[in-house]
């Protein structure tokens, strides 16, 4: 047996392991090395021990609480494979351990299976196949009845009835195989005690030896049994003759024990005879070899012709490896006997079949075979790319790969044949990439609704005005065109292939960009809104609107707004019809707000009265204004110094016109403000008015240069009350840099719109001296916020 042989390699092996490292070579002086790759196969050992064991309890050979014990060995095994795997690479003493660990549960193994049932339990078909043969064997024999042979043949019915029910839930499971199993056992035990129980008296014993010469003169015509064994039945045939003449002589009868010992005698014969009526050869071990051969070559030989696809190749191919197994089993002792060969003859029959259904199933292909499957998918993937189902990256990446199996299959043939792995990986790998194809392909475009979307577009496009009936016709006819060419394409077989599709739908989109190119655009209705509420918001604060008239068109916006919600209500979009409908709406109230704007003349921003200094400055528009209002002045040489800096006196004297300061009531009280100073006056207004304070040390420091925080501290008390958020500062990139004391106030003129900053209106710049520009634009600011009559100014205000 291979396993002896392994495992007295493997002896020799632990030999060589157990003594020191430095002796090892010495050792393995008497090795056949040829054998230790085998060997050492530790994870092809142990998977064929598992199958082994499987086996082994279908067989009856073996306890569940054996194969329980068998199976947690195996996997202690696989776990401490797994371990020194983890660690790196398993090494050679490793797997040398491993190896006698599983020669180890071999030995066990064999002693523990018990003998062998003389029928594969497992080869149920075969074992209903043979019960099916003996008992018309019996029948014409005589030997049985036809009430008996009809009474056994409802029992076998039965179970293959009981083994059908249980196939409908999938496969058979153990347990359930082995049920079948011993159901077809307890039948095959009926039959034979029937079979002894028959006295013998029935049975024609010269006709049963003249059939049985037929057949065997019937063997030796078809050349499936040799003269030398043709006469050997023969001589069998005469002895039972001649001892039946023997037994009658002197006109005895037969005993019932004579009658048995005869009829038993013809049926061995007949028995062996079946065996090649098979077609099993009686060359050492009968036929079953050149059986296995044979079938072996059809399987190869069908799937490198591609007849089978790669399910059923290794559904067919494990069946195979099933038998040949068995067969090793049987062969255990050296021997086959009668009904172990016929069992094998019957499951290689069996399998036979199995084969002819899956190639009758199987329709022939052009180009069968590895070559013409790899033909297909370069087909199929070039179709795919001209029909734009496959994106470029995509198509050369599933190319590649088919390039990559072709270069693997001219690798594999360098020893001019394929093995059936080879054939097995190849054809798996061409399934694989057929099924990557089938994923990655884009769907095609369905074309009745590609159609029928484009034709709504124009039915919307002319009822909407946005196309104008010439264009509609001709857009028709497009589409006129394109259905009669579908109807062209599917003249021949009445449908189409994935190209013409694609074809088509290259039609439609060209339709569909005419069709683009020619409508008007739409108008963006929510820009057109917001713009609307923009310049009622203007309008309003630079008083050319009247409060009544603001309201009157928000009310009207809102109505438009109302109206657009509803026909968003259905599915969250507006059709073409409903954007024009509101766009002629917003158009109108557009129109009613440009028009009473129109009725309101305002002052021109710039004024032929800027000082001469200003001109192209950014503050010409503020200063002029104010100087024009004589709010604020400049030097006696006609010049205004816009970027200079300005003092705190200068300031309030500005404050003190531009804000309507009332007089003060006495003479400023400051120390440093002496009662003839230039500005005592606006200094003591503004500071009984509260706008302005002086310091600790009761000095007003009149001559320093105010900042921009201190300006906008000082005009933000002039606004009306009420405190604002300080955080509106986070939104300028310099918010975090006003003084703590400034920031509700600088947060205050911000949200009055009266921070100007120019040329960054993002920044507020607290810290830096106010320029004499800065302070007439923050002037400027505030009073628009307190209602003057001013024209808007834009220049360094926030957007």
């Amino acid at each position: 047996m291979r396993f002896k042989a392994r495992l007295a390699v493997s002896v020799a092996l632990l030999s060589t392991v157990i003594v020191s490292v430095n002796s090892a070579q010495a050792q393995l002086g008497g090795i056949d090395l040829s054998q230790l790759p085998a060997l050492l196969d530790v994870e092809g050992r142990r998977v064929q021990l598992e199958k082994t064991v499987n086996e082994a309890v279908l067989a009856g050979r073996l306890s569940s609480v054996d194969s329980e014990a068998f199976k947690k060995e195996l996997n202690r095994i696989k776990d401490l494979e797994a371990g020194y795997r983890a660690s790196g690479k398993l090494s050679i003493w490793q797997k040398t351990r491993l190896s006698l660990e599983l020669d180890v549960i071999s030995a066990n193994l064999e002693r523990t299976m018990g003998t062998r049932k003389e029928v594969g339990l497992t080869d149920l078909a075969g074992k209903e196949t043979e019960l099916a043969s003996r008992l018309s064997a019996a029948l014409s024999s005589g030997r049985l009845t036809n009430l008996e042979v009809s009474g056994l043949s409802q029992e076998l019915d039965a179970i293959k009835n009981k083994e059908n029910l249980y196939k409908q839930g999938g496969a058979l499971n153990n347990t359930q195989t082995l049920e079948i199993a011993l159901d077809l056992d307890k039948l095959s035990s009926k039959l034979e005690a029937q079979l002894k129980a028959r006295t013998g008296a029935d049975v024609n014993y010269s006709a049963r030896r003249g059939e049985l010469r037929t057949r065997l003169k019937d063997l030796l015509t078809a050349g499936r049994i040799s003269q030398t064994e043709a006469d050997t039945y023969n001589q069998e045939l005469n002895r039972i003759e001649s001892r039946e003449a023997s037994l009658k002589a002197g006109g005895n009868t037969l005993t019932v024990t004579d009658q048995l010992s005869l009829a038993l005698d013809l049926e061995r014969v007949n028995s062996a005879l079946e065996r090649y009526t098979a077609g099993v050869t009686s060359v050492g071990l009968p036929g079953i070899d050149a059986m296995q051969t044979a079938l072996e070559k059809r399987l190869s030989d069908n799937q490198a012709a591609g007849k089978f696809t790669v399910q059923q190749y290794g559904e067919l191919k494990q069946e195979f490896d099933r038998i040949a197994q068995v067969e090793n089993n049987y062969r255990a002792d050296g021997v086959l006997s009668d009904s172990e060969t016929l069992t094998l003859s019957s499951s290689l029959d069996a399998l036979n079949r199995k084969i002819d259904t899956a190639l009758a199933t199987n329709t022939p292909q052009p180009g069968a075979g590895l070559a013409g499957r790899q033909a297909e998918l370069v087909k199929k993937l070039d179709g795919a790319k001209a029909s734009q189902r496959l994106s470029d990256v995509q198509y050369q990446d599933l190319r590649g790969k088919l390039d990559q199996t072709s270069a693997r299959e001219r690798l594999y043939r360098a020893d001019g044949v394929l093995t059936d792995a080879e054939t097995l990986s190849l054809a798996s790998e061409l399934d694989t990439i057929s099924g990557q194809i089938d994923r990655s392909l884009a769907p095609l475009p369905d074309l009745g609704s590609t159609r029928a979307a484009i034709e709504k577009r124009v039915q919307d496009g002319l009822a909407s005005g946005r196309l104008s009936p010439a264009a509609e016709s001709e857009l028709r006819s497009d589409l006129s065109r394109v259905v009669q060419l579908e109807s062209a394409f599917k003249s021949g077989t009445g449908s189409l292939n994935d190209e013409q599709v694609a074809h088509l739908a290259r039609e439609y989109t060209a339709i569909g960009g005419r069709l683009d190119k020619t409508m008007t655009a739409l108008p963006d209705v929510t820009v057109k809104r917001t713009d609307l509420e923009r310049k009622i918001t203007e309008g309003e604060a630079a008083g050319v609107l009247t409060a009544g008239q603001v309201s009157d068109m928000r009310r009207e916006l809102s109505r438009i707004a109302s109206v657009e919600a509803s026909f968003r209500s259905s599915d969250n979009s507006l059709s073409d019809w409903e954007v024009m409908t509101l766009n002629r709406d917003l158009e109108r109230l557009d129109s009613d707000v440009v028009r009473l704007m129109a009725a309101h003349s305002v002052t021109p921003a710039a004024t032929v009265n800027a000082p001469f200094d200003t001109k192209g400055h950014w503050a010409e528009s503020y200063v002029g204004q104010l100087t024009q209002r004589s709010i604020i002045g400049g030097f006696p040489d006609g010049s205004f110094k816009p970027d200079d800096g300005i003092t705190r006196a200068q300031f309030a004297a500005i404050a003190m016109k531009a804000l309507n300061v009332p007089a003060a009531s006495g003479p400023a009280t400051f120390r440093d403000v002496a009662p003839t100073y230039w500005a005592n006056k606006a200094i003591a207004a503004v500071s009984q008015a509260g706008l302005v304070t002086g310091f600790p040390d009761g000095s007003f420091k009149p001559e320093d240069k105010i900042t921009r925080a201190q300006a906008l501290v000082i005009l933000a008390k002039a606004l009306p009350t009420g405190l604002a958020d300080t955080s509106i500062l986070n939104s300028y990139q310099d918010g975090s840099s006003v003084p703590a004391w400034a920031a509700p106030s600088v947060a205050k003129a911000a949200k009055a719109r009266i921070l100007v900053s120019y040329p960054d209106p993002s920044a507020i710049r607290p810290n830096v001296n106010a320029t004499r520009a800065d302070v007439a634009a923050l002037t400027y600011q505030t009073l628009i916020n307190l209602g003057q009559k001013l024209p808007m100014i834009k220049v360094g205000l926030e957007k």
